[in-house]
């Protein structure tokens, strides 16, 4: 063959462009324009072929000579990904599909990121992590990172953390906790003290469901929110809380009344993480409650895959809250009995209407002495 063919100055600047100046291995993400240990400013790039030069290099075909120089067959990286790739130990591992889909995924990602002035992209991370049972389980701020992109964290962020929290001493504590939570939520809000007004917020939880709730009332709906609810994602634990791009389908909540009994004692079953039996709400029955529940065909801590999920939710609980209130008059109470994905606890208080809605009472299931009243949400 002849010999290695020049790259066009303005092909190299397209693919340095489109790369944002990043190697494009997947998961490296170094930049490479500047070094790492020295932090000197320099070109440290290489130009990788993702069909050889030749035919006898690392993923070589017979049309590798035509392909020396097409920007579809060049990947950005830094020298170490370079080698790694191009090892004949190890270039069976990397096929032209693979890297073509790497840089694919990642020039879009470029794109994507870039495409909108930065004001669109601002949100404020809020974070509350409790202990659950006997641990308190930390939510990364590179995982948060991760799942909103391409939207980025505008200091300072909303983060609550209790390590410290017992759920076994019952309503004391979590009133205790409650009021940590809204003296931290009101500050936030306050641009006098925060530095800047809120715009929009990107909210990650794990804690009880009764303060995950009193979380999302304090919130509430009148900033633009996303919630994200963590994932099951074997392949890539780096996106745990990334939402699935695919759309799913509608997870098919209903609701239905369980029991009638007297207008001023309400009980509401949610049966969306797991089935209630009707043994844990037996004593609600003996005391002569009216019992509705909201369930669906498969409950599961996994129910929820997509924000549109936490829609469908909002506007069914919405629409319940309204047809109790209807029933039972305005000054009844709601006596929640919750099973349900972290995500939608939060839902469930951020939609209350303060000026409306009943009184909302949450309750924790304690394995022998059963539903417990412990919070007040409104």
């Amino acid at each position: 063959m002849s010999g290695r063919k020049n790259i066009k100055a303005d092909v190299r600047l397209r693919l340095w462009v489109r790369s944002g100046g990043r190697c494009q291995f997947k998961g490296c993400n170094e930049v490479v324009y500047r070094n790492g240990l020295t932090l000197s400013d320099g070109n440290f790039s290489e130009v990788a072929h993702i069909i050889a030069a030749s035919e006898d290099g690392p993923r070589g075909l017979a049309d590798s000579e035509e392909l020396q120089i097409d920007y579809d067959n060049l990947l950005l990286l830094c020298s170490r990904c370079h080698k790694e790739i191009d090892s004949l130990r190890k270039s069976g591992r990397y096929d032209a599909r693979l890297l073509r889909g790497w840089k694919k995924e990642q020039e879009e990602r470029i794109e994507l990121a870039t495409k909108y002035t930065g004001d669109i992209h601002k949100t404020t991370l809020a974070s509350l992590q409790i202990k659950v049972g006997p641990r308190l389980v930390n939510i990364s701020e590179s995982l948060m990172k991760q799942a909103i992109f391409p939207r980025f964290p505008h200091k300072p962020d909303i983060l609550i953390r209790n390590p410290d929290f017992d759920r076994n001493l019952g309503k004391p504590e979590f009133e205790r906790q409650a009021a940590s939570i809204k003296q931290a939520v009101e500050a936030a809000f306050l641009p006098q003290l925060s530095g800047w007004p809120i715009e929009h917020l990107s909210i990650f939880a794990i804690a009880p469901m009764p303060l995950l709730a009193f979380f999302g009332k304090c919130i509430g709906d009148i900033v633009p929110s996303e919630i994200y609810q963590a994932q099951r994602k074997i392949e890539d634990s780096l996106a745990t809380w990334k939402w699935p791009e695919m759309l799913p389908k509608t997870i098919g909540i209903h609701f239905r009344k369980l029991a009638s009994g007297s207008k001023e004692k309400v009980a509401l079953v949610i049966s969306l993480s797991d089935k209630i039996q009707s043994d844990k709400y037996q004593p609600f029955l003996d005391s002569g409650y009216t019992i509705y529940e909201i369930s669906c065909s498969s409950p599961s801590q996994h129910l929820v895959s997509h924000p549109s999920h936490i829609e469908e939710f909002s506007k069914q609980y919405r629409s319940v809250l309204n047809e109790i209130q209807y029933l039972h008059g305005k000054d009844c109470a709601v006596n929640i009995l919750p099973a349900m994905p972290l995500s939608l606890a939060i839902e469930a208080g951020r939609v209350l209407l303060p000026t409306k809605d009943p009184a909302i009472i949450m309750h924790e299931f304690y394995p022998k002495k059963g539903y417990r009243e412990v919070l007040r949400i409104n």
